[in-house]
């Protein structure tokens, strides 16, 4: 008879602005904190991005009550993030979405505005070392 040896995986809520692991086709949030903002009812506000292709996948803005997603919003003109190389802030009323490709250096922007129901697009840059 084979061994078969399972390996639990650990799952939280990291702070903001540090590293996620990422797994194919698994939802990914990163909570941001919008504090200035009312955010329809919840508690947590988090940039959820699902891996679809390799580590890349189109981010979506979700509203958790607990563990419970209670509202979701796409971000207009969004393009796909690197999973593995992702950070998200919420400055007063702006989300900034970071995301560098892999073996590289540079971070690429998406910038919206979030006044707590609607998101808006502002723009998009990229920044090197």
């Amino acid at each position: 008879m084979k061994n078969i040896y399972l390996i639990p995986l650990a799952v939280g809520v990291l702070a903001a602005s540090q590293a996620y692991a990422w797994q194919p086709s698994i939802p990914l949030d990163v909570p941001i904190p919008c504090a200035s903002v009312l955010n329809e009812g919840a508690d947590t506000v988090a940039i959820r991005v699902t891996p679809t292709e390799g580590s890349y996948g189109i981010p979506i803005l979700i509203g958790l009550k607990g563990s419970q997603v209670i509202w979701k919003r796409e971000f207009p003109r969004a393009e796909g993030v690197n999973a593995a190389k992702l950070y998200a802030t919420c400055t007063g009323k702006i989300i900034d979405i970071r995301s560098s490709p892999p073996f590289t250096t540079y971070w690429e922007h998406q910038k919206y505005r979030w006044d707590g129901k609607s998101l808006k697009w502002l723009k998009k840059f990229t920044t090197f070392p």
